[in-house]
């Protein structure tokens, strides 16, 4: 490994260690599952996304859909997904992100970016 990709890979390594001490990171870094949930999540518009919707893109050969439940009921749990009846269907549950869920994704691709952008630089 060169020094610069070295160099690159521990800081992205210790920025790694230091999110997991936040508990609304440490859920997104609990497992790949975790984090793709709650990308797709993130991506939505204000009105959320469905259980069946999130299934749609996840479930199958790649995650069940008992896991995905369970990253769902997890993550309202610590208040990192709001979920909410959809307006015109109350039996259908969306699921949004919080701010602060939201605020966290954003430091994490800022920060993530200047690594990146640093490695860049540095060719």
């Amino acid at each position: 490994m060169h020094k610069i990709n070295r160099k690159i890979f521990f800081e992205f390594l210790n920025l790694m260690k230091e999110l997991s001490t936040k508990p609304v990171m440490k859920f997104a870094y609990q497992s790949k599952f975790n984090w793709m949930v709650t990308c797709i999540i993130a991506q939505q518009d204000d009105e959320g996304i469905s259980f069946e919707e999130i299934c749609a893109e996840l479930a199958g050969d790649f995650c069940s859909r008992s896991t995905i439940q369970t990253i769902l009921d997890a993550g309202v749990a610590m208040k990192f997904y709001i979920k909410a009846p959809k307006k015109d269907d109350r039996r259908v549950q969306l699921y949004k992100i919080t701010e602060g869920g939201e605020a966290h994704l954003e430091q994490w691709i800022t920060d993530h970016a200047e690594i990146f952008k640093a490695k860049v630089d540095d060719k």
